[in-house]
């Protein structure tokens, strides 16, 4: 996956075990909750009113360090008596607890509390960001202390969700089973709740139903959809033991919720196919939570043979270095800065796809190409990576064009390219980056494909004057790729780390498909070909006890295993062998291209 991370969210829990399967919970109806109490505040100016929006926007997009800057400059510039000021004081402190600094955070938000009446909108937004503060510093009574007067007064969506679990996990914590069971039915019945925290929440609320009397158990039951035949722990000597680091709150938490749905496919936990295997006990923590080291040393002595890293560069790297030093076997799910013998590196680099698209060009046999990418320090490391790869050869860079990341014409740069007429072209590009420009190229004729064959003025184009091979890592393709623009791509060369639920001719790439219509990315393939791998390896070890985390290393390196994101082999150093996935457009699908 891309360096960077993608998204913002909300707070999340920190453990899990799974091991059933695992149906969405069912719970019983009721309307959309809303705050009454919610009220609109005005700036003193429409200066002040434009600067604000402006950097709460910021916010909503996810991008905190910009929003908290935006915001703390909000508040020296307008200063204590502005009315929107401790609004702004409220969401720079969401800003810095989502950027893992929940101290800076408290020290911002504390002295509002006694200047905001709890009984106000702005008094109870103050407590909620404040005790989700306290969440992060593991203050569990204060932080209960604050948020529980919230429950059934929060909005519904994305912060009714985050305060819902937090209250449930602070409940468990606090020996009240049925309080905790109300938080996670509140928690179920959100709009703003993903599959994969719906299986956690299933998941929790049928072991905190088991510490209840027996009539309280069958009321439970029946109120959240569970059947009493549901043992998460039953068997347990017999199971793989996994453990899950993902990300759960903060700007990573939808990168942990899509690992932990394609780990849950691969343990056979969400219905559809079953793969088959060894039964798979799956035990999540919350990467973001605490201690990376202290929370893989708990999966070790919960009897975890394997950990599965979170997928961003710091975590996984402490992640891997923890379960090496404890003799685990560890799956990298992310880029790490050093490589140890104890760890499989599932994650292909982008620099290793850039390389591969590059070799592939050598071999073509043509012999000049031009470079379209973004003006992003993910353009410019995969634009670099690419030329590296033809160094000391004869294929000749004939131009290099950048764009600004938001970008959605390239009529200039498409001009550019029909007067250099490069043999190909690389666009290191998202797949909805790659329509535009594909489209682009086409109506103009500087690309052949089956079905654009002239000139921007009706005039048939020479082959010599045309771009006869489009290479491109598509981030985050899938089938709307091939729909929307597939006549324009007609053997263009992608580097995905994963094609979705797309088959692919050729074998070797196994189809992610949940069969809801929703479309996997790549986090969702990764999660599931680690579980899958590990699954693999546990049957070629001898299943059962013979499962252990020497026995499971020894075999990843001796086994193969189609995967989503490509082919499953590793070396004695645990790194992927081969090069990195590639695939061809043809027609309205996907051929797997060979080295």
């Amino acid at each position: 996956m891309p360096d960077q991370p993608l998204l913002a969210g909300r707070s999340r829990r920190p453990s899990l075990l799974l091991r059933t399967a695992l149906p969405l919970l069912l719970l019983t109806a009721c309307p959309r909750r809303f705050d009454p109490r919610a009220e609109e505040i005005h700036g003193s100016g429409p200066a002040a009113e434009s600067d604000f929006r402006s950097a709460a926007q910021l916010l909503s997009d996810g991008k905190l360090a910009e929003a908290e800057t935006a915001l703390s400059q909000f508040r020296q510039k307008f200063g204590p008596s502005e009315p929107l000021c401790p609004l702004a004081t409220t969401h720079e402190a969401r800003a810095l607890r989502l950027l893992s600094r929940p101290a800076d955070a408290k020290a911002l938000l504390s002295p509002l509390v006694p200047l905001q009446p709890a009984e106000t909108w702005l008094g109870s937004e103050v407590r909620r960001e404040l005790g989700q503060v306290e969440y992060a510093l593991q203050n569990w009574d204060v932080a209960l202390r604050l948020l529980a007067p919230l429950s059934a007064q929060i909005v519904d969506g994305e912060e009714g969700a985050e305060l819902h679990a937090t209250l449930a996990d602070l409940y468990r914590r606090a020996g009240q089973p049925e309080a905790a069971l109300r938080e996670f039915e509140r928690l179920g019945q959100s709009k703003a709740v993903r599959p994969g925290e719906l299986a956690y929440a299933r998941q929790q609320s049928q072991t905190l139903i088991d510490q209840l009397p027996g009539p309280q158990k069958e009321s439970w039951r029946k109120r959240l959809g569970l059947s009493a035949g549901e043992n998460p722990v039953a068997e347990r000597s017999q199971a793989l033991s996994i453990g899950v680091l993902v990300p759960m709150q903060g700007r990573d938490r939808a990168l942990g919720d899509r690992v932990l749905r394609g780990a849950l496919w691969a343990a056979d936990l969400l219905g559809g196919t079953r793969l088959g295997g060894p039964q798979v006990e799956l035990r999540l923590r919350d990467s973001s939570s605490g201690s990376v080291a202290a929370l893989v040393a708990d999966l070790a002595q919960e009897g975890a043979q394997v950990i599965v890293t979170p997928p961003t560069k710091a975590e996984a790297s402490l992640a891997s270095a923890e379960a090496e030093q404890r003799g685990l076997l560890a799956i990298s799910l992310g880029p790490r800065d050093s490589q140890g013998g104890g760890t499989i590196q599932l994650l292909r680099t982008n620099r290793s796809r850039a390389q591969a698209l590059a070799q592939h060009l050598l071999r073509s046999g043509l012999k000049t190409v031009a470079v379209l990418a973004p003006s992003t320090p993910y353009g410019q490391a995969m634009t670099k990576s690419f030329v590296e790869g033809l160094a000391g050869s004869d294929v000749k860079v004939v131009q290099e064009l950048s764009f600004a990341e938001q970008a959605t014409t390239f009529l200039q740069d498409v001009q550019k390219l029909a007067k250099a007429q490069p043999d190909a072209l690389f666009l290191p590009v998202s797949a909805s980056q790659l329509e535009l420009i594909s489209s682009q190229l086409a109506s103009a004729g500087v690309v052949g494909t089956y079905r654009v064959s002239r000139g921007p003025d009706g005039e048939l184009q020479p082959d010599k004057s045309r771009i006869k091979l489009l290479l491109s890592p598509a981030e985050g393709m899938g089938e709307r790729l091939l729909k929307s623009s597939g006549r324009y791509l007609q053997g263009a060369v992608l580097a995905p780390l994963s094609v979705g639920s797309l088959p692919v001719g050729g074998g070797q790439v196994a189809r992610l498909d949940y069969g809801s219509g929703e479309e996997p990315t790549s986090l969702d393939a990764l999660g599931y070909d680690a579980v899958r791998l590990a699954r693999s390896a546990c049957q070629l070890a001898g299943g059962g006890a013979q499962c252990t985390a020497s026995a499971l290393r020894k075999a990843v390196r001796q086994g193969s295993l189609d995967g989503a994101t490509g082919p499953l082999s590793f070396d004695e150093a645990g790194q992927r062998q081969g090069g990195a996935l590639l695939v061809r457009v043809e027609g309205q699908s996907l051929e797997l291209v060979r080295p």
